[in-house]
C-alpha cells in the first residue's frame, strides 16, 4: 500500500454536524462521487502501511465483552456524534472509502494508537467478499454501530418511490474482531431510516416509507424494533407525515421531536417543533415542549435532560424529563450573548454547542458556533479549527468520541490523487485522527496523539 505519510492521515469525504444519523447518499454515479467528496456525508479513507501490517500478522482489535461497552442505562443512541462510525470503550470503528468506490472497515485502537484494518487473513488483498472488513457499496454508504459484543453494518436507505438494487436499508451482525458476519434484516420496500437507537438485544430506528398517491409522493414515519437475533421487525409507534428526527435515547425512553406547519397553510414556511418522549415499554407518548420557528427560546434534549436557552432573555436552563424527577431544575444561569438566528447542534461534556447564522456588512451569511459551558456560564467560540483541503475555509476539529478524559478527533485533512482503471485520476480527501485531552481541546491547545 501507499504510503502517506508519518501523519497518517485517513480518509474523509466530509465533516459532519452533531445530528442525529449521517445521512445514506447514493453512489450510483461513483466517478461524480469520488471528484465531489466533500458533497457527501460518509467517512473515507486510503489504506496505510500500519493496516497492511496488521493484516498481514493477523492483528486485530481484540473481541470485547458488552460489560466493557459504555452503555446509557439500557437504551442509547448508537451514534451520539453523528460521525458515522462506532464506538467502543478501547477503540473505534469506521469505514473507509476504497478507490473502487467500495469500502473498508477499520479500527482505531486507543490502547496501541495505531489503525487497523478489520482483516485477520495474511495477505488479504481487501478488495472483495471474502475479507471481513470489505463493504460492497453498489449504492450506500452505511453507517456502524457497536451493540455489546456485535458490530453493526447499517444500510440507511433511500426514500424513494421505485428504489433500485441495493437502495433498501439493511442490518448486517458481526463480531467485534470482523468474525462471523452475517445479514440478519433486509427491508423489501421502499424505506430509509432515520437515526439509530439500541439496547443490548434490538435496533430501534425512524423508519420513514415513501409511497406514491394519485402521482403525488406521500411520506408515512414510525418507530420501528429490530431484534438483532432474528431479523423480525415490529412497528411500535406512528409518527405521521411530518418531519421526525429522534434525538435521545435513554432508560426506556426515546425522544424524538416533529416539525409541523405553524398554521393551516402546510408550506413549512413557519414551523413548530414538538418535542416528545415515547416509552418503550408501556408504549406511551407524552409532550415535553413545543417552540416556534421565530421563537428566541431554542432547546434540545441529551442523556435524559432538557437544555434550553432563552436568547432574548439572556439565560440558559438545564432540568431533568421523566421519572420523579421530571421537571426538577438542575442548572439556571445567565448569558451575556443574545445569539441571532441560531440553534442548539447539540451538548458535549457538559457544554452546549450553539451554531449561529450572523450577516455581515456586505450582506453575506456565516456560520458561527459557540460554546456555552455549563459549570461557568461563560461562552466561548469553538476552540480548534485545521487547513481544509476541501474547503475555502478552516473547518472545525470534529469530536467523533469521547473517552474519560480525551475526545477521539478528525483534526486534518489533505487530497491524495488516485487512478482508476479508465485512466482518469480523481480527487480523494485524506483526514488525520488523534486523541487529545479534554482540557487541551476546550482551551484550544493543539496537542494531538495522532494514530499511526
Amino acid at each position: 500500500m501507499k504510503n502517506l505519510g508519518t501523519d497518517h492521515p485517513t480518509a474523509k469525504a466530509v465533516e459532519d454536524p452533531c445530528i442525529s444519523i449521517r445521512k445514506g447518499v447514493c453512489m450510483k454515479i461513483r466517478q461524480l462521487m469520488i471528484a465531489m467528496l466533500g458533497v457527501f456525508a460518509m467517512t473515507a479513507c486510503t489504506q496505510t502501511d500500519r493496516a497492511q501490517e496488521s493484516a498481514e500478522s493477523g492483528e486485530v482489535p481484540p473481541a470485547i465483552s458488552s460489560a466493557q461497552i459504555a452503555i446509557h442505562g439500557n437504551l442509547k443512541l448508537c451514534d451520539p456524534f453523528a460521525s458515522g462510525g462506532a464506538a467502543t470503550l478501547d477503540g473505534y470503528y469506521y469505514t473507509v472509502l476504497r478507490p473502487d468506490g467500495n469500502l473498508n472497515i477499520h479500527y482505531l485502537d486507543y490502547a496501541s494508537h495505531s489503525d487497523i484494518i478489520l482483516c485477520s487473513s495474511p495477505n488479504c488483498t481487501h478488495d472483495n467478499e471474502s475479507c471481513s472488513s470489505f463493504i460492497h457499496s453498489n449504492s450506500l454508504v452505511p453507517s456502524l454501530a457497536v451493540v455489546g459484543d456485535r458490530l453493526l453494518i447499517v444500510g440507511g436507505g433511500i426514500g424513494v418511490s421505485d428504489p433500485e438494487e441495493g437502495d433498501l436499508p439493511y442490518i448486517e451482525v458481526i463480531k467485534l474482531d470482523g468474525n462471523d458476519r452475517k445479514r440478519v434484516y433486509q427491508a423489501n420496500a421502499s424505506s430509509e431510516f432515520g437515526a439509530l437507537v439500541c439496547d443490548d438485544q434490538n435496533f430501534y430506528t425512524v423508519e420513514r416509507i415513501t409511497k406514491i398517491q394519485d402521482d403525488i409522493p406521500i411520506l408515512t414515519q414510525h418507530i420501528a424494533q429490530i431484534d438483532l437475533n432474528t431479523g423480525e421487525k415490529t412497528v411500535l409507534s406512528d409518527m405521521g407525515t411530518n418531519i421526525v428526527y429522534l434525538c435521545d435515547a435513554t432508560g426506556n425512553t426515546i425522544y424524538y421531536y416533529s416539525i409541523e406547519p405553524q398554521d393551516d397553510s402546510q408550506t413549512y414556511s413557519k414551523t413548530i417543533s414538538k418535542y416528545y418522549a415515547y416509552d418503550i415499554e408501556n408504549n406511551n407518548t407524552a409532550l415535553i415542549d413545543s417552540i416556534s420557528s421565530d421563537s428566541k427560546r431554542k432547546i434540545t434534549i441529551t442523556d435524559g435532560n432538557l437544555y434550553q436557552i432563552d436568547s432574548e432573555a439572556h439565560q440558559v436552563l438545564v432540568k431533568h424529563i421523566g421519572g420523579a424527577t421530571d421537571g426538577s431544575i438542575i442548572k439556571e444561569f445567565s448569558i451575556d450573548e443574545e445569539f441571532e438566528n441560531y440553534a442548539i447542534r447539540c451538548v458535549i461534556d457538559g457544554k452546549i454547542v450553539v451554531d449561529e447564522q450572523q450577516k455581515s456588512e456586505d450582506g453575506t451569511t456565516q456560520s458561527i458556533t459557540h460554546i456555552i459551558d455549563c459549570d461557568t456560564g461563560e461562552t466561548k467560540a469553538w476552540p480548534l479549527y485545521y487547513d481544509s483541503a476541501v474547503t475555502s475555509h478552516p473547518a472545525q476539529v470534529e469530536i467523533l468520541a469521547m473517552q474519560d478524559d480525551a475526545f477521539l478527533v478528525r483534526c486534518g485533512v489533505e487530497t491524495l490523487d488516485v487512478k482508476y482503471g479508465d485512466g482518469g485520476t480523481y480527487t480523494m480527501s485524506n483526514s488525520q485522527y488523534a486523541t487529545i485531552k479534554k482540557s487541551d481541546f476546550w482551551y484550544g491547545i493543539e496537542n494531538y496523539n495522532y494514530f499511526a
